[in-house]
């Protein structure tokens, strides 16, 4: 019976390790903004690689972490991206804008 609380506990610690270390590496991306000059063009990225967004400066993409999780799930994107030339701040959220 101890054998088996131990073997619990060590598959709940490798768990919330995971769960931790996925939490730490998810792209942090956020769109809020106050005017134009907070807003840049990111690359977002996603399963088929470069996706570009307007989003925060302070915004912390992280596209090693999405290819590596596309890899995982064998998951799919859309290819293709949008025209981005530069970012507007509307209603405190940035947007792509293209000329």
């Amino acid at each position: 019976m101890k054998k088996l609380y131990v073997a619990l506990i060590v598959i709940l610690t490798v768990i919330l390790i995971g769960i931790f270390v996925y939490w730490i590496n998810v792209p942090k991306i956020n769109y809020s903004c106050n005017v134009d000059f907070d807003c840049v063009i990111i690359d977002k990225h996603n399963c088929c690689g470069y996706y570009p967004v307007c989003a925060n400066k302070n915004s912390q993409p992280n596209p090693d972490f999405v290819t590596f999780t596309c890899g995982l799930s064998g998951t799919t994107s859309v290819c293709g991206y949008p025209s981005i030339d530069r970012c507007i701040c509307l209603e405190n959220k940035c947007f792509g804008n293209s000329d």
